[in-house]
């Protein structure tokens, strides 16, 4: 926390009694512009740096999102910046990124767009791989079926997502395997998980055809 707004920030995110206490304390510090996107940068920093993940963050992000959509945007270039240092975290900072993630995703509060700066065709480095599968466990298992499943039908509906579908069907049937360890042996979750996956994988499958039907030759 390298600047007296980024400071004031953290500190009052750390006296609040709560997600909503924070908000209303937050907007009261009258931030204006480049200084107002520094509460999710904060936020995001203060999520990650836990050392057990926190749905306050979350929440807390989810809230500033509902409030106004600029701080949706301050939010994806967050995590893009994020993404870009995934080699370079620690476990658990994979692990809260992940919850943090999958719970903004499950909401609707950002869209699996966000993802695509991400060529999941091409990810080689087992700490990216790591932490995707990390994303795709949490996000199948903590929403039901049918919100996953529009989730990935309003991907499939947009056409300028159309390779991150396909890059996305790649990773899911590839590397949604071995799940008893990213699962802990828990073998409800896992199964959930391959079902889950199963039904996102035909989705997915659909986004071809979509597009041809779009862009008939």
């Amino acid at each position: 926390m390298n600047t007296d707004i980024r400071r004031a920030i953290f500190f009052t995110i750390m006296t609040s009694d709560d997600y909503m206490d924070a908000f209303e304390k937050l907007l009261k510090l009258n931030l204006k512009g480049k200084q107002e996107r520094e509460i999710i940068k904060v936020i995001l920093q203060c999520c990650c740096n836990e050392k057990i993940y926190n749905e306050f963050y979350s929440l807390l992000t989810e809230k500033f999102c509902s409030f106004n959509f600029n701080f949706k945007f301050t939010l994806q270039y967050q995590l893009w910046d994020r993404f870009k240092i995934i080699k370079d975290m620690k476990l658990y900072q994979l692990v809260n990124l992940s919850k943090f993630l999958s719970h903004l995703i499950g909401s609707s509060v950002i869209s699996l767009s966000v993802l695509k700066i991400i060529d999941f065709t091409n990810i080689s480095d087992i700490t990216s791989i790591l932490f995707f599968r990390l994303v795709f466990v949490e996000l199948f298992t903590s929403f039901d079926q049918e919100t996953v499943v529009e989730l990935f039908s309003r991907l499939i509906n947009t056409v300028d997502l159309a390779e991150l579908s396909n890059s996305l069907l790649i990773f899911i049937s590839k590397g949604m395997k071995q799940l008893s360890t990213i699962c802990n042996h828990d073998k409800k979750k896992i199964k959930k998980v391959k079902h889950t996956s199963h039904q996102v994988k035909l989705i997915l499958r659909q986004a071809p055809l979509l597009y041809s039907q779009m862009h008939p030759s």
